[in-house]
């Protein structure tokens, strides 16, 4: 694969990937004409632009067996597109330009910061592309433009306008602290002092003074 094809891929990508996480905001697809303006020309294709928060995608496709192999790009106020001092544009210091290989689609994915977008959030864009196909059996070699309005010069250029909603950003609710419980101290048991028994004396048996027998006095013998 060529590297101007992987290029071509990873706009591609970037443009999927930029429109999936941020969702798209507006959307608008006018004809890629060829040959003449003024309604005389010949339709190849379209211009589809889309935008974000962050950035415009512009993307040429071709249809049938025509294809481009140059594209040019600009988006600004129509006094920010690069013109001769009759009017006419110059593709050739646009802001984005590549050369192809007789591709059908090309997607270019411009930062909104890199763009001046005036007060009305109306911007101007010139999307200019050659293009290779058939006309009657003959191959031809064309140059085509996005179809809206003629610019100041006496060539059939033109460029078509495209509108940026404002962004408004998302409301965001205050962020409340979490409620801490009042931290309670344990309870702790009153302290019970341990039952003492009352303190019996021991039992003490009486004296008893020792029996003493009688004293008989001796017998005497008076014979």
């Amino acid at each position: 694969m060529s590297k101007k094809m992987n290029k071509l891929v990873l706009l591609s990508a970037l443009m999927i990937a930029i429109i999936g996480t941020f969702g798209t905001v507006s959307a608008e697809q006018v004809d890629l004409i060829a040959g003449n303006g003024g309604g005389e020309g010949i339709d190849v294709g379209d211009v589809t632009v889309t935008n974000n928060a962050t950035h415009i995608v512009v993307e040429f496709t071709t249809t049938g067996d025509w294809c481009i192999t140059e594209t040019h790009l600009h988006v600004a106020a129509l006094s920010g597109i690069p013109q001769t001092k009759k009017g006419n544009p110059q593709p050739g210091q646009f802001d984005y330009s590549e050369e192809h290989e007789c591709i059908n689609t090309i997607t270019y994915v411009v930062s909104l910061s890199d763009i001046e977008i005036p007060s009305t959030g109306i911007v101007c864009i010139a999307a200019h592309a050659a293009v290779d196909g058939t006309v009657d059996g003959t191959t031809t070699y064309e140059s085509a433009w996005g179809n809206g309005f003629d610019f100041p010069g006496r060539n059939w250029a033109m460029y078509f306008t495209y509108t940026i909603p404002p962004t408004v950003p998302p409301t965001v609710p205050p962020t409340v602290p979490p409620t801490v419980p009042p931290t309670v101290p344990p309870t702790v048991p009153p302290t019970v002092s341990p039952t003492v028994p009352p303190t019996v004396p021991p039992t003490v048996p009486p004296t008893v003074p020792p029996t003493v027998p009688p004293t008989v006095p001796p017998v005497i013998d008076t014979v």
